[in-house]
């Protein structure tokens, strides 16, 4: 039993199938470019924003397709506005008291303190072209 199938019923259905997918396709786009738009319109300056890059800058202004975007240190950066991912928080280091035991720091903390250098040390030991982990070895 043999099948053949008509070469223009095969392309019909290619093509078809091809402009469903063409239609889907361009419906999400246009979605997503809706979203983009009434998110970049609902910006407040102060807002936290996130790029594409994954920089994390504060909202100043927008002039068309330009946005003004601030850095924690206060400079004013130019991004596109297609450069902006969203608004996001940027994910900050929670701060974790630390609690110290009834006998006192821990160890650790005093080996830590005898590890730093006096700067004046590191700073001519730099000068000088040398390693100051080297200076602290020769000293012991």
């Amino acid at each position: 039993m043999e099948c053949f199938v008509d070469p223009l019923s095969l392309m019909l259905i290619m093509i078809l199938f091809l402009g469903v997918m063409f239609f889907l396709s361009s419906r999400a786009r246009k979605k997503q470019q809706q979203q983009q738009a009434k998110m970049q319109a609902n910006l407040e300056p102060g807002t936290w924003v996130r790029t594409i890059g994954g920089m994390y800058l504060r909202f100043v202004d927008q002039d068309g397709d330009l946005m003004v975007l601030e850095t924690p240190g206060g400079q004013e950066l130019y991004f596109n506005k297609r450069a902006v991912a969203g608004p996001e928080e940027p994910p900050f280091a929670v701060a974790t008291e630390t609690t110290e035991s009834a006998e006192g720091p821990q160890e650790a903390d005093d080996a830590t303190a005898e590890e730093v250098a006096d700067p004046e040390e590191t700073s001519s030991a730099v000068q000088a072209g040398e390693d100051p982990k080297d200076e602290d070895k020769k000293q012991d």
